[in-house]
C-alpha cells in the first residue's frame, strides 16, 4: 500500500509540475553555448532544432573523419523532457566520410519488469495512473546502434549540445565506457521514480563519468525555465554512478582498451543490445559484464 501511495504521489507531482533536488554540476548561464547553424535545415526550409555545441568542443587536427557525442532531448509527460546521448559522425566537420550514418545512443528508460514492456507514463492519459501504481516500473538504461529516438520512441529531437570531437576510435571507446555503466544500472534495477531518478539521471551518470560538465540548456527544475529558454528535464541533477568508477580499469576489464578500427566497432556493435537487453530482467543476468 506504501509503495502504491508514493507512485501517485510522485504521478501527481509531475502532472502538476512540482521538482526537488540541487541545482549542483550545472551551468546556469546557457550563453555560454556556442550556437551551430544547420545547413541542412536552411537548405529544406525546415525550422531548424536548437543546436548548440561546448566551447570546449573543439574538431581534431589532421582527422579526416570527426565523430562527436552530443546530448539531445525530446519533450515527454507533464512537460519535461527526456534526454539521451548519441555517438556519430560529424559531416560537417569532416573531410571524408566512410561510415555514413552510422549511429549509436544510449537511452534510460522506465520499464514495466510485469508486463515487460514500456512504462505507461504519459500522465495526460487517466489509465497512466494506475499503470504506474500497480506497475513494477525499474529504470533501465541500454546502449543501441541506431536512432532509437526516431526508429521506436517515434520521436523528433527538440535539442542538442555538441560536447566532444574526436577521431573514431577515440568517440567509440566513450561509448563502451558508457555501455559498461548500462550494466551497472541495470543490474541494480532500482525503483523508477518520476523526478528523482529517471531516464535523465542516466545522462547525468553518462556525463560525469566522461567528464562533461550538464549544458546550461538544460535545467533540473522547471522554474528554472522560464526567464532564459532553458529545457526542464527533472532528474538530470541525480548521478547514479558508482562510487570509485575507474574508466581505465573498466576499459581494461572490458577488453577494449588497445582495440581499434574494425575491432573496436564490431565490439561496440556486439554490445549495442537495442530493444532485445530492455526486455531482459537484467538482475538476472549476473554473469553479462562489459566486454563479453
Amino acid at each position: 500500500m506504501a509503495r502504491r501511495i508514493t507512485k501517485l504521489a510522485l504521478g501527481a507531482a509531475l502532472a502538476v509540475g512540482l521538482f526537488k533536488g540541487t541545482q549542483a554540476g550545472f551551468d546556469p548561464t546557457p550563453g555560454k553555448l556556442t550556437p551551430l547553424f544547420d545547413d541542412e535545415a536552411a537548405k529544406t526550409g525546415k525550422k531548424p532544432v536548437p543546436d548548440y555545441k561546448l566551447p570546449s568542443a573543439v574538431a581534431p587536427v589532421n582527422v579526416d573523419e570527426v565523430w562527436r557525442i552530443r546530448i539531445g532531448s525530446w519533450e515527454m509527460a507533464g512537460g519535461g523532457h527526456h534526454t539521451f546521448l548519441e555517438f556519430g559522425p560529424d559531416k560537417a566537420l569532416s573531410k571524408a566520410n566512410p561510415s555514413g550514418n552510422e549511429l549509436y545512443q544510449i537511452q534510460g528508460i522506465a520499464m514495466d519488469e510485469k508486463r515487460l514492456t514500456w512504462a505507461m507514463l504519459d500522465f495526460k492519459n487517466v489509465n497512466a495512473y494506475t499503470r504506474y501504481a500497480d506497475g513494477d516500473y525499474v529504470l533501465k538504461a541500454f546502449g543501441t546502434n541506431d536512432d532509437h529516438n526516431r526508429k521506436v520512441f517515434g520521436k523528433e529531437p527538440m535539442s542538442y549540445v555538441d560536447l566532444f570531437y574526436g577521431s573514431k576510435d577515440d568517440v567509440l571507446k566513450m561509448y563502451m565506457d558508457c555501455l559498461a555503466l548500462t550494466v551497472d544500472i541495470n543490474l541494480k534495477s532500482d525503483d523508477y521514480k518520476l523526478l528523482d531518478q529517471n531516464s535523465n539521471s542516466v545522462q547525468r551518470t553518462m556525463l560525469e563519468a566522461l567528464g562533461f560538465p550538464v549544458p546550461g540548456l538544460y535545467a533540473p527544475h522547471k522554474l528554472n525555465t522560464i526567464d532564459n529558454n532553458r529545457i526542464w528535464t527533472p532528474g538530470m541533477e541525480l548521478s547514479l554512478l558508482p562510487k570509485g568508477w575507474d574508466r581505465e580499469k573498466v576499459r581494461e576489464q572490458g577488453g577494449y582498451a588497445d582495440l581499434s578500427g574494425d575491432k573496436l566497432e564490431a565490439a561496440a556493435r556486439k554490445l549495442s543490445l537495442g530493444q532485445k537487453g530492455v526486455w531482459i530482467k537484467e538482475r538476472s543476468r549476473p554473469d553479462y559484464k562489459p566486454g563479453m
